[in-house]
């Protein structure tokens, strides 16, 4: 368009100077316009490459915008979902409460199960009164005739005549009898009804000690020494002569006193045949006292070897040991 303008200014090039004017002043115009043209058009042709561009950028970012907007919207509903929030854990709260409440109960109600049982509160203990000595004498005595078998020693039959007596007379009649009219019958009897009493109670006396050694023979030594402490124990609480030792032929016998030696040649010697057992006893012990001590030594030697003997009975019999004093 610019040549064609610039041709028809040529061509009328030769008119009048006022025309000149007036066709510079249209050319000049249509030259702004053609100019304002183009800039349109670049203007135009611009915007719909960006329009384009834009569009084609729109249409692969509306995948990535979708996103995005979903992000926007879920921050736009998140503070709106926080707000119910502070309601629904204040909700919350109190129903956690709930939920430990009934977890706590049942704990709660065990242990206080299990304390009841095995735990309970225990009773102010009663101090015991101290035991009265007539008490523990009684309880003394009862230990003491269990040690002593005074249960299982075999009865005894009777062993004087007119014990025998009485026995017949208890065994032959029924109900109450009396003791003491049995007994006074007895110096009444005839010589020969006295002799088979007398025949009667030897042979009990024969069947007794039978009887014993087969008992005895039942219980060890050891036993049967601690039986007959305990008998000598009872019989110094009740201050009689009952219950008597266990005869045992296997415990060793008691080692002798050197005065006990010195009383034996005395007897032995005759000087005393005539003599009563507590006078003789009495002299015999004044001598000792005034024995001089190389005559003493001849029976304390005695008394030495006796013990020793002793000793080694006790360790065969009850296998132990001597003390180191009795050994020494």
């Amino acid at each position: 368009m610019l040549a064609i303008g610039r041709a028809a200014i040529k061509r009328i090039g030769g008119l009048h100077p006022s025309s000149n004017r007036f066709l510079a002043s249209t050319w000049q115009l249509q030259r702004v316009e053609a100019h304002q043209n183009a800039a349109i058009i670049s203007r135009s042709s611009s915007q719909s490459l960006l329009a384009r561009r834009s569009y084609a950028t729109a249409t692969k970012s509306a995948p990535a915008k979708k996103p995005a907007a979903t992000a926007t919207k879920a921050a736009a509903k998140k503070p709106a979902a926080r707000k119910p929030a502070a309601p629904k854990t204040a909700a919350k709260k109190p129903a956690k409460k709930d939920a430990k409440k009934p977890a706590k109960k049942p704990v709660k109600k065990a242990k206080a199960k299990s304390k009841a049982k095995p735990k309970p509160k225990p009773k102010p203990k009663t101090k015991k009164a101290p035991l009265k000595e007539s008490v523990k004498l009684f309880r003394e005595k009862r230990r003491l005739k269990e040690v002593a078998l005074l249960a299982e020693e075999p009865k005894h039959k009777p062993i004087a005549a007119r014990n025998v007596h009485i026995q017949t007379v208890l065994s032959g009649t029924k109900g109450k009898v009396d003791l003491g009219k049995a007994a006074a019958e007895y110096p009444a009897l005839t010589a020969a009804e006295i002799e088979r009493l007398t025949h009667t109670a030897n042979e009990n006396k024969a069947s007794n000690e039978v009887a014993m050694k087969k008992w005895v023979a039942t219980h060890t030594p050891d036993e049967i020494r601690l039986a007959n402490n305990a008998r000598q124990a009872l019989r110094k609480l009740s201050g009689k002569s009952v219950p008597r030792d266990i005869p045992d032929e296997r415990q060793p016998r008691r080692p002798a006193h050197a005065l006990l030696f010195f009383i034996k040649d005395r007897y032995a010697s005759g000087d005393f045949a005539n003599v009563k057992a507590r006078e003789a006893l009495g002299l015999i012990a004044t001598e000792w006292k005034a024995l001089p001590a190389a005559q003493r030594k001849v029976y304390e030697d005695q008394a030495a070897a006796d013990k020793l003997r002793y000793w080694q009975e006790v360790k065969t019999v009850f296998n132990r040991d001597p003390p180191t004093s009795a050994s020494a």
